[in-house]
């Protein structure tokens, strides 16, 4: 009897409670038969969360609340988008967490490291496909600032002085050029005060990657953030001169 219900418990859309209301039992016998099928009660999954620091496990333990809520509606962010999505179970979240424990801790380290941009280098949980849910095979650990910054990309194509480069941005194209940051903007939308000598068009993220040589939006990203803005004015002067 508590069998069907057990998917829902061990995503924590029933409670115990709920569960056994449902099914006309009490919830110590409930948990009798969790032990009887040396099954594991949900709480005691998540300690299993083990990557070496208590603030990580925690941390973890919250995204995987987060996820919940999201999937099940019981949050306003990105007005309801994520509600009905599928998404890990309580044990299969501990599996992956703890198999991606190197990757994790790495990331730890460096958020600790940047206090002053904290929320840039913090840890997010992002979906390789944003039509997916946070199952196993579309699900990935990144930094806050790369999930932000994938969730605004607008790929496009520049030409100027015969010599075409592609972008992410339109704030990256207008830094790398050495423009004001609206300027390649202003560019595609056709503002009457834009700067002249500029092309641009839509593109595709495989062809931006593909130009740029890279293999991935996150490699992509990761290459941003060590590019300064002194880099960039030196590129931007040679293209310029």
């Amino acid at each position: 009897m508590f069998k069907e219900h057990l998917d829902d418990y061990y995503k924590s859309k029933m409670g115990v409670t709920e569960i056994c209301e449902l099914v006309g039992s009490s919830p110590s016998t409930f948990r009798r038969w969790l032990k009887k099928n040396n099954l594991t009660p949900r709480q005691k999954y998540l300690k299993q969360i083990n990557t070496g620091s208590d603030g990580l496990n925690q941390l973890l333990k919250n995204r995987y609340s987060s996820i919940i809520n999201r999937c099940n509606g019981k949050t306003t962010d990105y007005y309801g988008k994520y509600k009905g999505k599928p998404y890990m179970p309580v044990y299969e979240w501990v599996n992956f967490c703890n198999a991606n424990k190197d990757k994790l801790l790495k990331m730890w380290e460096v958020y600790k490291q940047n206090p002053t941009e904290n929320r840039r280098y913090s840890i997010s949980v992002d979906r390789i496909d944003n039509n997916g849910g946070y199952t196993k095979d579309n699900t990935q650990f990144v930094t806050h600032g790369f999930n932000s910054w994938k969730r605004n990309i607008f790929p496009i194509k520049v030409t100027h002085k015969n010599e075409t480069n592609y972008f992410f941005t339109k704030e990256d194209a207008s830094l790398f050029y050495g423009l004001r940051r609206q300027a390649i903007g202003e560019v595609y939308n056709k503002t009457h005060y834009h700067v002249r000598g500029y092309e641009i068009d839509s593109s595709t993220v495989e062809a931006v990657l593909k130009e740029n040589n890279f293999e991935s939006l996150e490699k992509y990203y990761n290459a941003l953030l060590e590019i300064d803005n002194k880099e960039w004015d030196k590129r931007s002067r040679t293209r310029n001169n």
